[in-house]
């Protein structure tokens, strides 16, 4: 698994004009670098000019990370290529941060249809690596309930339109 990692920072940087990517490296990996405990409180939401915008469950998750922010900044630099993201901006919004509980597991998101699951779950079924296909799986669900959402209230990324407050 350390090996696909590896190849993420030249495959961003030959990308880099692509936010989408960055983004997309972000979701895929955001467990990795903040690990589990803290990913089921806080959620990328988006990035736009190098700045990620994390959802947090409560002002305390907030708080608490925005206390860790630098740590938080260097790992995702190191994962992804120094200067993928500058800026970490921590906002209070338990609706949309996916707080979520060892029972409502990755792949098992109840937001998204019964078919996109079953169809998520079929996927996932040609990755042998365990921890590869967990992370497929919760890379993808978090990215299809974001379109869902985006697509209900009518956000655009990377417009600005639409951003929590906090």
């Amino acid at each position: 698994m350390d090996d696909l990692y590896a190849y993420l920072p030249p495959l961003i940087e030959r990308w880099s004009s692509q936010e989408s990517v960055r983004e997309q490296a972000v979701l895929g990996g955001w467990d990795r670098i903040v690990g589990e405990p803290v990913s089921r409180h806080c959620t990328p939401y988006r990035i736009f000019d190098r700045r990620l915008i994390v959802l947090t469950s409560d002002r305390t998750w907030k708080t608490q990370m925005e206390r860790i922010s630098g740590e938080i900044l260097r790992r995702l630099n190191q994962l992804m290529g120094h200067g993928s993201v500058t800026f970490i901006e921590y906002r209070v919004d338990a609706a949309r941060a996916g707080v979520r509980s060892p029972e409502n597991a990755p792949g098992k998101n109840s937001a998204l249809p019964a078919k996109t699951r079953k169809a998520l779950q079929a996927a996932s079924t040609q990755i042998e690596d365990a921890d590869l296909r967990e992370r497929y799986l919760r890379a993808a669900t978090k990215y299809l309930a974001r379109r869902a959402y985006q697509e209900r209230t009518g956000v655009i990324s990377g417009t600005g339109a639409g951003e929590p407050s906090g």
